[in-house]
């Protein structure tokens, strides 16, 4: 067999030189194969000394499959390379011959079953084998000669490198990370396996491990090119809260990058989310000025203006966005906020009333339409906006919040039965609406109606949310109605403690009155005007 590979290599030799001496005659269209192994380094299996002798039909084939090889012509090389395995089928060189050619020419379902049968299964043999594997899509098989090739060599870098890809294409984490961590253990300065590692991590939520990674690669290459691990570790700081460390990171891949609009992204939402809406102000203005046309990030300033109580700048946003065409609904719900703090109540409604127009499923552009009418002193108009907004809505999204205005409105202008019959249907719907069992058990305590119905009503509000101020204050209005002073004082104390609410202290000091305490009752009520000093009712009762 010695003979064979001595032979071989002098052929390919010779036809190099016949095409011009240029290695490129003979180089493969499939380079993923490595063949030099087997070139130089196969072993003949001899099963006696009478076969020192080769066959000279065997070693006609193989030479003249060589030289086919060497021209490109692969049909004629597999030819006659099945032709010289006929004559010496035990031959390793002649079947790994064989088993490429047929790889290269886009037949692995030929060139496994020879591969099969090839002894020694070396690394050369596994390497072809998992080429063939992929051909076919066969992953599984590929994975098994992949691992074998590692059982031989766990140094061998390519293998680790298409396990890496197997894994990954199967979302097999566990398995991925391994053959990452053994590609950086061969490849440790690489600083993108380090990036590639770190992102595995946080997919296993292995946060340290992940920090780790990012870290690494960014101590290997702290450059432009690898912005992604500055983004990668920022992201697991302002995971775990640790915003300014976040803040710092991205601020050092600026300063490599100063014009990368996802770290400048990123600075602005930080800051936004934890409402340092001044340091994220110029980040902002920045990408504006690298994408002068990009209407979100300037709606994202608009925004930040509003929320700063640039009221002007952010109406002069919002209203140049609308002059240069841009229709985003959010355009006029901002518009509409602006000018309802503005005082400017008509327009405001007007820009409420387009955003409905435009976003008809949008339940809080209904409600604040209606809130505008309510502005307007128009509850006629109010109410029928909410209702006009619930036969729009298509989804349950915001009708529990329409349901509850539309109560609401009915309750401020003393359409009692209404408002009853309108949340006990939202109630029907969304049985755990504190909020809703609060307002309808103390809506009727208030008129002294169905007092037990109201009691019970408050009384599962104060399940769902024990410490609430305002539902301790209706749960003792409601014991004050049935006259159970002593009971009403206490919980009305318990709210007083939670909150400085001018209702709970007219309240209280209405208990107090009660039971024929009037100088702690006049305190509260005292209390109470500090608190709402246009509030007749309670200045008669202090005058009383």
């Amino acid at each position: 067999m010695k003979t064979l590979v001595l032979y071989r290599n002098f052929i390919l030799i010779i036809v190099a030189f016949t095409l011009g001496c240029s290695s490129r005659a003979v180089k493969h269209t499939i380079t993923e194969v490595k063949t030099d192994a087997r070139r130089l380094e196969a072993k003949a299996i001899v099963s006696d000394s009478r076969r020192d002798r080769i066959d000279p039909r065997a070693f006609h084939y193989y030479t003249n499959g060589l030289i086919f090889e060497g021209l490109g012509d692969l049909p004629n090389a597999a030819k006659n390379f099945l032709e010289a395995i006929n004559y010496y089928p035990e031959s390793y060189q002649i079947g790994y011959s064989l088993a490429e050619v047929y790889y290269r020419m886009y037949q692995p379902e030929k060139a496994l079953p020879v591969l099969e049968k090839l002894v020694p299964r070396d690394i050369n043999v596994f390497r072809l084998s998992a080429a063939c594997f992929r051909m076919t899509n066969d992953f599984i098989s590929a994975q098994e000669s992949y691992l074998n090739i590692i059982k031989m060599d766990s140094n061998n870098n390519e293998a680790y490198n298409h396990l890496f890809d197997i894994y990954r294409s199967r979302n097999n984490i566990d398995s991925t990370i391994w053959a990452l961590e053994n590609m950086i253990r061969l490849n440790v300065d690489d600083d993108r396996l380090w990036h590639q590692l770190g992102r595995f991590q946080v997919q296993k939520r292995n946060y340290d491990r992940a920090k780790t990674a990012f870290s690494k690669s960014l101590e290997l290459n702290k450059s432009q090119e690898n912005f992604m691990s500055f983004i990668g570790l920022g992201e697991l700081y302002e995971l775990s809260h640790q915003v300014d460390s976040a803040e710092t990171i991205y601020k050092e891949g600026l300063e490599l990058d100063p014009t990368n609009p996802l770290l400048l992204r990123l600075i602005i939402t930080l800051n936004v989310n934890r409402d340092s809406l001044a340091r994220a102000l110029p980040y902002a203005h920045k990408i504006i000025e690298l994408a002068p046309d990009n209407n979100f990030e300037k709606r994202r300033l608009g925004v930040i203006y509003y929320r700063l109580d640039s009221l002007a700048r952010a109406d002069s946003i919002f209203n140049d966005l609308v002059t240069s065409g841009d229709e985003y609904s959010f355009n006029h719900f901002y518009l509409g906020l602006i000018n309802t703090r503005n005082g400017n109540i008509e327009r405001a409604r007007n820009e409420f009333e387009i955003l409905t127009q435009l976003e008809d499923t949008l339940f809080i552009g209904w409600i604040n339409l209606g809130l505008a009418y309510r502005n307007l002193n128009q509850p006629e108009k109010e109410i029928e906006t909410y209702k006009k907004g619930l036969n729009s809505l298509k989804s349950e999204e915001g009708v529990d919040n329409l349901l509850f205005s539309l109560g609401a409105a009915y309750e401020r202008n003393n359409q009692v039965e209404d408002a009853v019959e309108t949340f006990e249907l939202l109630l029907e719907h969304y049985p755990d609406n504190a909020q809703a069992l609060n307002y309808l058990g103390y809506m009727l305590a208030d008129r002294n109606m169905q007092l037990d119905y109201a009691k019970e009503l408050i009384t599962r509000a104060l399940d769902i949310i024990p410490e609430n101020a305002a539902f301790l204050d209706s749960y003792g209005w409601v014991l004050f109605r049935q006259g159970n002073l002593n009971e009403a004082l206490k919980y009305l104390k318990e709210a007083v403690k939670l909150d400085s609410d001018p209702i709970i202290f007219e309240h209280l000091g209405d208990a107090y009155k009660a039971k024929g305490n009037t100088k702690k009752a006049r305190e509260w009520w005292r209390k109470a005007l500090e608190l709402d000093p246009d509030n007749d009712a309670i200045r008669e009762k202090l005058d009383y």
